[in-house]
């Protein structure tokens, strides 16, 4: 793999980039406490204890920061620093809580909406101040950039941004978390890589039995809810009743990159493109330079 082991350190990247190409950042920061995809149980567990934490991000969160730039070459200006987040957290705890919905919880979509730049800015300072948060940032081409800005757009455009779900598939129009759209824009721009994928994206069969709300049409009471996933030590298997959730985990991704960065080695399966270790002030991670990767020309939704 082409890494560069040199350090670049940028100051203040996320106010003042200018690096002569597009640019894609994507900083994630961890859960509180931890999250346990082994069983129902170590799900349940691993849940309660970030929800009690008080953390700015509970169950962790991944951001995105756009920039394209007239003067660094590409077609038009765009500047964004934003994260996809629940209007109001005590939703989803009211699904379990108050509606029945037990593990139907990660099926569900309820009020999303994009973060402003100054909410996004005081969670990664938060988390930077820490030593927390990991990031990759993609160099980009000018018409991959524009490509971006027009997906974000129309992302904005049909509301995709007002649905949030932790299965939501965000190019299908269903709704998106945080670093579901994270993955949806590294698709755009051409930029999905096998080993990334295979970090962070985690996929489990949700026993039926654990499921209220609409997908099953039962009432789970919240005391039966509690008792049954802490008893429930796996998944289902493919015989028995149950319904796929695919999650992306941003722990595992913010391991990954830190792990590579400790160790001199690329985060990405491809050996073609020069990774750079980096820091965005005191926080760890890689520049991908991806100017050379052809510009996708595939729809960006599939309804």
């Amino acid at each position: 793999m082409r890494l560069t082991k040199s350090f670049v350190i940028i100051f203040l990247i996320m106010f003042n980039q200018t690096l002569e190409a597009g640019l894609l950042t994507a900083y994630v920061v961890p859960s509180a406490r931890g999250i346990d995809l082994s069983s129902p149980r170590g799900l349940a567990l691993s849940t309660a204890r970030n929800y009690r934490s008080n953390a700015i991000q509970p169950y962790g969160h991944g951001m995105f920061h756009l920039k394209c730039s007239i003067v660094d070459g590409d077609a038009l200006e765009h500047d964004e620093l934003s994260g996809i987040n629940l209007v109001n957290l005590n939703d989803a705890n009211n699904l379990v809580l108050r509606h029945g919905y037990g593990l139907g919880s990660l099926f569900a979509v309820l009020p999303g909406q994009l973060d402003t730049r100054e909410r996004t800015t005081y969670v990664l300072r938060s988390y930077m101040n820490a030593g927390a948060a990991a990031f990759i940032q993609y160099k980009v081409n000018s018409t991959t950039c524009s490509r971006l800005v027009q997906f974000i757009r129309e992302f904005r455009e049909r509301g995709v941004d007002t649905r949030y779900g932790l299965t939501a598939r965000p190019r299908y129009g269903e709704g998106t978390d945080c670093t579901a759209l994270l993955a949806a824009l590294l698709e755009v721009a051409g930029l999905q890589d096998v080993t990334i994928d295979a970090i962070w994206r985690r996929t489990v069969r949700v026993p039926a039995n654990l499921i209220g709300g609409p997908l099953t049409g039962n009432y789970i009471p919240p005391r039966r809810f509690i008792m049954r996933p802490f008893l429930t030590r796996s998944w289902a298997s493919p015989n028995q009743a149950h319904f796929v959730a695919q999650l992306y985990i941003t722990d595992n991704l913010i391991s990954h990159i830190l792990n590579r960065w400790n160790q001199g080695l690329s985060p990405l399966a491809s050996q073609e493109l020069q990774a750079t270790m980096a820091y965005i002030e005191n926080t760890k991670g890689f520049i991908i330079d991806a100017r050379s990767v052809p510009t996708p020309d595939e729809p960006f939704w599939f309804d």
